[in-house]
């Protein structure tokens, strides 16, 4: 797998940051954002529940848009360098959901809440978590996204208590969706990879094809050793 990756070949990262500044440039050009916004009423919400989604593409401030946009690119160099543009799609649109649900299922519990939520951080976010968690990156300064991450997590609790809780806890949940879909495609690439040495091994095929009973005395202490040196 090569080192780097042009981001023009990076196509879910380079289709996902055009709709964000496409909608960016509708908005302050005149466009609605309050059709695309998620809102903490519940009700509202039902009525119009593509904003569960649709909040995760619409900035209405250029700060917010750049900043979102420059972790996107970064995060999506990396991630489609080694996984797919349908998974790296797939955990932006799961986080930014993540996110919205969150918001939601705190604003009904604590309905002295009010606001609008509005921007990409929390599918970045699971974009980020994604990529802190699974560590298939080698270069030195993207070592660093897992403790950036940490630090993102830690200010995010804090913001629970501030300003903008709602923004904080869709953030948290963006970051839970994406450890847990690292974690899933961690444990997958994992059993594959044993499952291809087990098919190399010439003991376990002819345990499997055989049973064990075939195997000499010698054998099977040899694949007692191979199976004990594997599991640490």
């Amino acid at each position: 797998m090569p080192d780097t990756l042009p981001l023009s070949k990076c196509r879910a990262t380079m289709a996902l940051a055009s709709v964000n500044l496409a909608l960016y440039i509708a908005i302050i050009t005149g466009a609605d954002s309050y059709v695309l916004t998620l809102s903490g009423n519940v009700q509202l919400t039902m009525a119009q529940p593509w904003t569960l989604i649709s909040y995760a593409f619409t900035h209405t401030h250029f700060a917010h848009l750049a900043v979102n946009i420059f972790l996107l690119l970064w995060m999506g160099f990396i991630f489609e360098r080694y996984y797919s543009s349908w998974l790296f799609a797939g955990a932006y649109i799961i986080g930014g959901l993540a996110g919205g649900c969150t918001f939601e299922l705190c604003y009904m519990i604590a309905d002295a809440w009010q606001g609008q939520l509005s921007g990409a951080s929390a599918a970045v976010l699971a974009i980020m978590s994604f990529v802190a968690i699974n560590r298939r990156h080698k270069s030195t300064i993207e070592k660093y996204i897992y403790y950036i991450l940490i630090a993102i997590i830690f200010i995010n609790i804090a913001g629970l208590f501030g300003n903008n809780p709602g923004g904080s806890i869709a953030h948290l949940g963006g970051i839970a969706a994406g450890t847990i879909i690292s974690l899933i495609v961690t444990m997958q690439r994992r059993q594959r990879t044993k499952h291809a040495d087990n098919a190399k091994d010439p003991l376990i095929t002819k345990a499997e094809l055989s049973g064990y009973t075939s195997l000499s005395h010698n054998e099977r202490e040899q694949l007692f050793k191979q199976s004990k040196a594997n599991s640490k």
